[in-house]
Formats: structure tokens, C-alpha cells, sequence
């Protein structure tokens, strides 16, 4: 597999390991970063560089975002730190659209986690989410950038240091106003179980998967290699992500964290052509017209 590298308008954003579409019959690894230094530089979790990964924290006066050597980890970690008791999300472009078109197209994302710090929460203001999600065309690319990641669509996780009941672990966001993975533009996906809180600072890792069903969307969560935990969206038409996000959530103490290796495979992947991209993230169709003549 090789490297490619596409820009939305003038900003390069994203490296892809993998192929550049790919349909039911394989997946495409859209994105892979363990935050090293070989594959995204020391001291950078905004770098524009394949094959990093750039992660923009969206409501950058809330905490802060770094790489950093973790000791628990053996290796380089992103990590999350909110100086709030508001959520503090960072969000991360796939540099692509993977499109829940067939029934049994999937995409998945993979990494590892633990909590920094041991905050405390109710269920409902669980600590640590994360999601896949559809901009809406409306990218992050810079740090502060929070009324481009305010209308997204998609479905995201909250677990934390208590259990999760089953109609408060998945949640579908609807393309609202309010910031990603919170606010009141959700709507609770129920799940088949109940998640045993996280009440510890060890390595954990999560593996969530989005599949296309007939007339609706799977959702399927699994922790440190557990059996699935799994809900159903009746939402079929939320079925283009080109995004993941991350965030603490809202606490009075709020649980940092922080992630590594982490990695994102899809069916039917595709990456827009350069020009194609740019008028996306632009918004402007017309141009194209224009261009041609």
C-alpha cells in the first residue's frame, strides 16, 4: 500500500495509508497514526505532512492538545487535557468520504486509550467520547475552529469511570448548531447492553464499527476485545463520514486523555479529486463551471 496526500482547497491536510477507493469487497485503511515521530514529527498534532494525521482542537482555549511521550504507552501519545468543565473536542479529517452505500459496507475506528486522571461523572456527563462523523463540507483546519464542526452528522460513544446503561452509551448527532459529540441535536441510539465504567488509568483499547444494514445503520462497540455491545440507527440517510472526533465530555473534574495508534478502515472509500475537494470546501459548485470555461 502507499502513501497518498490530497488538499481540501489549499490546505493538505491528511496522508492516506491505503487505496484510494475501495469497494464492498475490501476495506481501505483511511487513516493509521501511532504519533511517532517517523509518521507524524515530534511536537506536532496539527501537521499537514503524510502520513500524520492532523488533529484540530476545535475550542483550543478550553484545554490543550500535544504530543508526548507516555510512559504507559512506551511511545509517543495524544493527549488531552480540559481546563473546563465544557467538552474539549479534537477532530480529525480522513482526507476522503466513506459512504455506507451496500448493505455490509462498514467503517471502523480502532485505538487505544487511558485516562490521565481520574475525574468524576455522572452517566450522563460521561468523560470520554468519540465518534465518526460527516462535516457537512464544512472541514476543520485550524485549531479554534468551532462553527465548522458544530453542524456534523454522525454517531459517537461516551463511556467513562461509571457504567454506561443501554440508552446512554451510543448517541446519533443530527447536523445541529451545537459543538460535536454534545449539545441537543442527539438523539440516543439504545444499545443491547449495559459498558462497565473505566474506573482505572491503565491501556484500553476500542474498536467501533458504523455498517450499512437494510434501511438502517448498525452500530457495534467493543472494549479491550470484549463481546460487541450493538445498536440500531433507524437513520439510514447518515451514511458519509470523512471525520473522527474526540472529546473529555463535561465534568466538574473532567477525565483526560489520551489515545494512540489509532487507525480508521472503510469500504468504499473514495478520495475527491484535487479540484473536486477544493470546491467542496469552498462550497462553491459554480467555480467548476467556470474553470471548464
Amino acid at each position: 500500500m502507499t502513501a497518498q496526500m490530497y488538499r481540501w482547497g489549499r490546505i493538505a491536510v491528511l496522508g492516506l495509508a491505503g487505496a484510494a477507493m475501495a469497494g464492498s469487497a475490501g476495506a481501505a485503511i483511511v487513516i493509521t497514526d501511532g504519533f511517532e515521530a517517523a509518521t507524524h514529527p515530534t511536537g506536532f498534532r496539527s501537521v499537514a505532512t503524510a502520513p500524520g494525521v492532523p488533529f484540530w482542537a476545535t475550542k483550543s482555549t478550553n484545554g490543550t492538545a500535544s504530543l508526548v511521550a507516555d510512559g504507559t504507552f512506551g511511545s509517543q501519545a495524544l493527549t488531552v487535557t480540559s481546563t473546563t468543565a465544557t467538552n474539549y473536542p479534537v477532530v480529525a479529517p480522513f482526507g476522503g468520504f466513506s459512504t455506507l452505500t451496500n448493505v455490509g459496507d462498514t467503517v471502523n475506528l480502532s485505538f487505544k486509550f487511558r485516562f490521565t486522571n481520574q475525574g468524576t461523572a455522572t452517566p450522563s456527563n460521561a468523560n470520554f467520547r468519540f465518534g465518526i462523523e460527516g462535516s457537512q463540507g464544512t472541514f476543520v483546519t485550524a485549531d479554534g475552529q468551532t462553527a465548522t464542526s458544530d453542524d456534523d452528522k454522525g454517531f459517537y460513544v461516551q463511556i467513562g469511570d461509571t457504567a454506561q446503561a443501554t440508552n446512554n452509551l451510543f448517541y446519533q448527532e443530527n447536523g445541529g448548531t451545537t459543538s460535536i459529540l454534545s449539545g441537543g441535536d442527539r438523539t440516543i441510539v439504545t444499545a443491547s447492553n449495559t459498558v462497565a465504567g473505566l474506573a482505572d488509568n491503565a491501556i484500553h483499547t476500542a474498536s467501533f464499527t458504523l455498517t450499512r444494514n437494510a434501511g438502517t445503520i448498525g452500530l457495534s462497540l467493543s472494549i479491550d476485545g470484549g463481546a460487541a455491545v450493538t445498536g440500531t440507527s433507524s437513520n439510514a440517510s447518515i451514511a458519509s463520514f470523512d471525520e473522527i472526533a474526540f472529546s473529555n465530555g463535561f465534568a466538574t473534574t473532567s477525565m483526560n486523555f489520551a489515545i494512540d495508534d489509532v487507525s480508521v478502515t472503510a469500504t468504499n472509500f473514495a478520495v475527491p479529486e484535487p479540484a473536486t475537494a477544493g470546491l467542496i470546501a469552498l462550497g462553491a459548485v459554480g467555480a467548476l463551471a467556470r474553470r471548464r470555461r
